[in-house]
């Protein structure tokens, strides 16, 4: 499977829309002001993997010939050109703007594939005319709800027709934090990919975005950050930096100091890591992690809210 397919559609979606006839604080799932930035890094069987340049939003009130107005989005390396352009309809569908598909895809010239205003357990089929093999025809969505603290929604992708005679679905969930966007995806192929940081009206969350017109430079000191998204369902990422490259150690305990797993054991390179923690297989609760590293010695606090 490629990974790069699940990225490029549905990576991240956006919003924009004057009239929304449901309940429209749902899109506050997609915050969209001129000059926000998105970053992700990506995590093959649990092997942390470079981040990808940084992308923004450009442009904002485009009228396209199909008559919808979107949002377009950029990368930083070549800011004048749009590479997706996105709106929420009147449905709060996620609707991306390709002008080949016809109206074949509920919506002219568009593709939905997350669906804001459906009830908890709502499934759907993405359009059979996406062309992207890591779907194939027919794939399914569920939405899974809100969390109780109303900030992650989360949906899967299952795939139909599976031999035990109903859908099969991916075991992580895709996730859309309130006031960030999408926060975490997976192509059920071990491959998972998850916000490092971002700028949001001016506002930073998460790691500073990597300037990608600049030289890299290196922490002072080391240090680690507090895990975001947090609370979180499943996953959350957890930033260290190192002054010059050293041995590693990043472990996770439960409430009672019993250790869960070690994610990190290594020799790693001067400058700013991330790396992803998945609580799937574990229950709600709080959670520790602990990093040691040339005799720093820093633990942190996390809850996992299922």
């Amino acid at each position: 499977m490629k990974t790069i397919n699940l990225i490029s559609i549905i990576l991240f979606g956006a919003s924009y829309s004057f009239c929304q006839t449901i309940d429209s604080t749902r899109l506050e799932f997609f915050p969209l002001h001129k000059g926000d930035i998105w970053q992700y890094g990506f995590s093959k069987n649990g092997s942390p993997q470079p981040q990808s340049t940084p992308f923004f939003v450009s442009v904002v009130d485009t009228l396209l010939p199909n008559g919808h107005r979107y949002a377009g989005l950029a990368n930083v390396k070549t800011p004048n050109t749009v590479f997706k352009y996105l709106r929420v309809d009147s449905l709060l569908r996620v609707q991306q703007y390709i002008p080949t598909l016809g109206d074949s895809c509920g919506g002219f010239n568009e593709l939905n594939t997350y669906r804001l205003g459906e009830k908890d357990s709502s499934i759907w089929t993405v359009c059979s005319n996406m062309g992207v093999s890591l779907f194939p025809p027919k794939c399914l969505i569920r939405f899974d709800g809100i969390s109780l603290d109303n900030k992650i929604l989360s949906f899967k992708i299952g795939i139909p027709n599976a031999p035990i005679g109903s859908p099969q679905w991916t075991i992580q969930s895709f996730q859309l934090t309130k006031g960030v966007g999408i926060t975490a995806t997976n192509d059920g192929d071990g491959g998972e990919t998850y916000l490092t940081g971002a700028i949001i009206n001016g506002k930073q969350i998460g790691n500073p975005i990597l300037n990608v017109n600049e030289d890299v430079q290196y922490p002072l000191n080391y240090s680690l950050s507090h895990n975001y998204p947090n609370p979180f369902n499943p996953n959350t990422t957890i930033s260290f930096s190192i002054p010059f490259s050293s041995h590693v150690v990043i472990k996770v305990f439960n409430s009672i100091g019993q250790q869960i797993t070690t994610l990190v054991d290594e020799q790693r390179s001067a400058g700013t890591h991330t790396v992803l923690w998945n609580g799937v297989n574990n229950a709600s609760g709080i959670y520790f992690y602990q990093m040691i590293a040339n005799g720093f010695n820093q633990t942190n606090k996390m809850i996992l809210s299922k």
